[in-house]
């Protein structure tokens, strides 16, 4: 029994891992169209304004680039709109329930109070990044423009680097690592975030700023900026997938045939 529950917690995490990389790659996707599709989008501004009137689902007046978030036409915002909220109230649930079973933990168990301190944190911040990845969906839903732009770039390396860095520091606790028991996990992962915050915040002012031309960059340049994330995330499989195996290698049971002894 305790194998097992040591197993589940090395695989929850590597779903997660897969789950959210899974999500990276889509918006990533959703990011090179948009970037490709700015110049159309802008010069269809105008009649979008006069045509929105007739668009089901939408009020009179709305702004045209909130369209997708209520054409019925449009199927696919609505459906990517009720998911992502969908995720979002799951996650901060899951948040909230973290808060509650602490906050239950510590009353019962005084002696427990600084030995979860430093595990809780750093999962609240995983679950507070996850709820902020799929917060992020709707600047991709609304359409692109020089206000969504850097939303779109700051934000989608942050919340997943932060993710990421929750989920690195978890493996390495997992492992055995004294730097990353008790506070020194969320620690270790707030610093590895605080990269990533650096390199984003130098990426908007080299590249976004730049001939004072918001949101004109290339595909290169916006992989570069993920260079940091995508090694957070193939380091963090790579130790869930070692934790996953020693822990397999190591299972043992024992097995008593009737009239004879333990084998």
């Amino acid at each position: 029994m305790a194998f097992s529950s040591e197993k589940h917690k090395s695989l929850f995490p590597l779903v997660l891992l897969i789950f959210v990389s899974l999500t990276c790659l889509c918006q990533s996707t959703n990011t090179s169209s948009s970037n490709t599709t700015n110049t159309t989008q802008t010069t269809s501004s105008p009649s979008s304004n006069v045509t929105l009137k007739r668009i089901p689902g939408c009020k009179t007046g709305l702004n045209p680039i909130y369209r997708y978030l209520c054409d019925r036409r449009a199927a696919w915002g609505i459906v990517l709109e009720t998911l992502a909220s969908s995720g979002f109230l799951f996650s901060i649930a899951l948040f909230l329930g973290l808060l509650l079973w602490s906050l239950w933990l510590c009353v019962s168990f005084k002696e427990q109070r600084s030995s979860i301190g430093g595990t809780v944190f750093s999962m609240s911040l995983f679950l507070l990044a996850t709820a902020g990845i799929f917060a992020i969906t709707f600047s991709f839903i609304i359409r692109h423009t020089s206000q969504t732009c850097p939303t779109r770039l700051f934000l989608f390396s942050i919340f997943f680097s932060l993710a990421f860095s929750c989920l690195l520091a978890r493996c390495l606790a997992l492992l055995g690592f004294a730097a990353a028991r008790g506070w020194g996990e969320p620690a270790l992962a707030l610093g590895l975030f605080t990269i990533q915050v650096i390199i984003s915040t130098q990426w908007l002012i080299v590249v976004l700023v730049r001939d004072e031309k918001p949101c004109e960059y290339s595909q290169e340049e916006f992989v570069m900026m993920q260079i940091y994330v995508m090694c957070l995330l193939v380091i963090s499989l790579i130790l869930s997938l070692h934790f996953l195996c020693r822990s397999c290698n190591t299972y043992t049971y024992r097995f008593k045939y009737p009239n004879s002894g333990w084998l």
